[in-house]
């Protein structure tokens, strides 16, 4: 089922239908938060209060179709909210688990390693740019 779809059920009161909602849109939107925040933990209190806006305010979504802009402009909101409040820099402990996190599994182990040093350069690059420069980044790819 798409998220059109699903929207319009949420709208019309079907509750299950959020749940597959969140289940459809949670991957996306931890790994959206967390490479913008830098922390974990505060990616996922985001995640869960966009999802909390997104239940109080998706009655108002008019075009169910732009659904997942909408989301994540709220998620984004969030992050930025949250960092301006803590301030956050980014901890090496935070590269590092976003460098497991998205690790994948190679054959050769110099090419394994080579992508691991780029992918820790391009995160600690990353992280060098204020939070709403990062977001763009963050949502283009």
């Amino acid at each position: 089922m798409d998220i059109k779809n699903v929207v319009k059920k949420i709208q019309k009161g079907d509750f299950k239908a959020f749940d597959h909602l969140i289940k459809l849109q949670s991957p996306k939107a931890l790994k959206t938060a967390y490479l913008i925040t830098g922390e974990k933990h505060i990616a996922e209190e985001c995640v869960q209060e966009a999802f909390l806006q997104c239940y109080q305010k998706i009655y108002q979504l008019k075009k169910p179709e732009v659904f997942e802009s909408w989301f994540y402009k709220i998620l984004t909101r969030i992050c930025w909210n949250v960092l301006s409040k803590n301030k956050n820099t980014v901890s090496l402990e935070a590269i590092k688990e976003t460098e497991q996190d998205f690790s994948s599994e190679k054959d050769n182990v110099e090419e394994n390693f080579e992508e691991e040093e780029l992918k820790q350069l391009l995160i600690k690059t990353l992280y060098t740019l204020e939070p709403h420069y990062r977001t763009v980044i963050v949502l283009r790819f």
